[in-house]
């Protein structure tokens, strides 16, 4: 049987046309197959239009475009069912029925799985939580949901017209999830590239890490030699005062000179303690050198006062 369509806008509604009733049958019933497939094309027909409408806005925003025949195509995967009708009001006086039924949209597997992977590339609830969000009913991959529409015949008895004003729900549902379908590569390519980007800026933090201990390593070896280097030089400097001196002298100071050198080494010890990560052995030999210069300078005075007043 072929179809017409009339999209009505502003009101919401969507009528649906189709060939003249069945020879002898003056009147449409709700739960007539001409009115069923009605409700069902009536679907199909706003899913169409919504999803075209998102796919602009996503062009719009500067997203990729879809090819309509895919958003067709993958629509087309959707199998409906208009079950358990009821008329909800007859009037004797009128051709016009008012019907009740519940409209079963099943999801195929790959359908489903399709549209759950690319929702995880943009992180967002699978399409059961989505369902549940939105406060519909998706059980073992059926959508289920009552709807309410009408449908009369013309006067001349030709054609059917059906009217669908309550499953904008449902629409707004499978439109975005026949979108997510169709983002799917998409959004791959996207989650895929920015996954790469992440990984190569990584990587790039980590050869500058890299290179900046490098520096660091290098740059606190050198301040270590070079703190090593000074206290050579005091060490070296007190041991000429130390060796200058008579030997009277030093035996009569080599008993504070060993309790100096013990000193040093654990005040210098104590003090490396508290330094920066690292720095703890040149903040070590910074200290011995001070105390060294220091105690050089103490040892010339003990020593020429002892030699002053030590017999010949």
């Amino acid at each position: 049987m072929n179809l017409t369509t009339t999209i009505v806008l502003g009101t919401g509604l969507i009528l649906v046309g189709c060939d003249q009733l069945p020879m002898g049958k003056s009147k449409i019933q709700c739960n007539d197959e001409n009115s069923k497939t009605l409700v069902k094309e009536i679907v199909v027909e706003q899913l169409q239009h919504k999803t075209s409408a998102s796919v602009k806005e996503l062009i719009a925003s500067g997203g990729q475009a879809v090819d309509m025949a895919q958003l067709r195509n993958t629509i087309t995967q959707l199998e409906m069912n208009v079950a358990d009708v009821r008329t909800s009001k007859d009037d004797p006086q009128s051709s016009k029925k008012f019907c009740e039924a519940v409209l079963s949209v099943s999801l195929p597997a790959s359908f489903i799985q399709q549209a759950n992977q690319s929702r995880t590339f943009y992180n967002l609830p699978d399409i059961q939580q989505l369902a549940i969000l939105n406060d519909l009913n998706l059980e073992n991959s059926v959508l289920n949901y009552e709807v309410s529409y009408a449908v009369q015949p013309t006067d001349d008895g030709k054609k059917v017209y059906a009217t669908l004003d309550n499953a904008q729900p449902v629409i707004d549902y499978l439109s975005t999830v026949t979108l997510d379908v169709l983002q799917k590569n998409v959004r791959q390519n996207e989650y895929t590239l920015a996954v790469q980007q992440q990984q190569e800026q990584a990587q790039q933090e980590a050869a500058e890490a890299s290179e900046q201990a490098r520096v660091q390593t290098e740059y606190l070896q050198l301040q270590q030699a070079e703190a090593k280097q000074k206290l050579d030089v005091a060490n070296n400097k007190l041991n000429l005062v130390w060796k200058a001196a008579r030997k009277d002298v030093r035996d009569e100071l080599l008993a504070e000179q060993r309790l100096w050198l013990k000193k040093r080494d654990l005040e210098c010890r104590l003090k490396a303690q508290d330094a920066e990560p690292g720095y703890a052995e040149v903040e070590r030999l910074a200290c011995e050198t001070e105390m060294t210069n220091t105690r050089n300078s103490e040892l010339r005075s003990a020593i020429a006062e002892l030699e002053a007043y030590a017999p010949e």
